[in-house]
């Protein structure tokens, strides 16, 4: 009877493992997110360059998208990809849809820093968003 438990066990963990594997294989990696938070980045920076007639500046939109790149791979750095359960704080969907909209706001009432500290602020924060945007097409999702 204690072999079957141990087997069952063993069929049961070797089954748990290979749902993780298989979820694992379903989460955006940071490639993903990277590649997505520079495009953000980028095209938030030409918006705004758009937004005020000015044109826009080749280094400048290589160090929003570096950056945005960077910003965008945040929430696996404060929730590491150990599992597909990973996401906590740093994938919240709740906790971003209350802080992301109230930074911007306080970002363009900001006397204290120039316009393109405002955009690249800007293009920080959709960048961390796209990130959660990216993880809320897979199979395992964000939190609330």
């Amino acid at each position: 009877m204690r072999c079957q438990t141990n087997t069952a066990q063993s069929t049961t963990d070797s089954l748990k493992e290979d749902a993780e594997i298989k979820a694992g294989d379903d989460m955006s990696n940071n490639q993903t997110h990277f590649t997505g938070g520079v495009g953000v980045s980028i095209f938030n920076y030409l918006v705004s360059k758009k937004s005020r007639n000015e044109t826009g500046d080749f280094w400048e939109m290589l160090v929003f998208g570096l950056f945005g790149g960077a910003a965008a791979t945040l929430p696996d750095v404060i929730d590491p990809p150990l599992s597909p359960t990973h996401r906590n704080i740093g994938h919240s969907i709740v906790l971003s849809g209350l802080s992301i909209p109230t930074m911007l706001r306080k970002i363009d009432e900001s006397s204290q820093i120039n316009q393109y500290q405002k955009d690249f602020a800007r293009s920080i924060l959709w960048s961390y968003a796209s990130h959660l945007l990216l993880d809320a097409n897979t199979p395992a999702g964000v939190p609330l």
